[in-house]
């Protein structure tokens, strides 16, 4: 039962981010004007100021949630990583959203 609650707290933390697209011709119209976007190195400061100030709430949310005993120290560590990871790929695709589809067809990641 505790893995499935945290496997359905996974799934809604992870679904904060900006990727949370309903139909995949919506996701494909936005994906195809974002991809013809470039933002300025001003809106990309911008924008990163936002993230990492949404990356250290989210961050605080799972120390929370490790501290209440709903997450072991290994479990907030492993999610933590994955918002990293996240804010890293932001990063790489200078804070333009990506969506990865094989991710929005029902695919979870382990």
């Amino acid at each position: 039962m505790k893995k499935l609650v945290i496997s359905a707290t996974m799934a809604m933390l992870l679904t904060l981010g900006v990727s949370n697209v309903t139909s995949v011709s919506a996701e494909e119209d936005l994906t195809r004007n974002v991809e013809q976007m470039e933002l300025t190195e001003k809106q990309q400061k911008e924008l990163a100021k936002l993230h990492q100030t949404v990356l250290k709430h989210k961050k605080e949310v799972i120390e929370k949630y490790v501290e209440f005993g709903v997450f072991t120290d290994e479990e907030g560590t492993k999610i933590i990583s994955m918002f990293d990871k996240h804010y890293k790929h932001l990063e790489e695709n200078k804070f333009l959203p990506t969506w990865d589809k094989e991710h929005h067809k029902g695919h979870h990641h382990d």
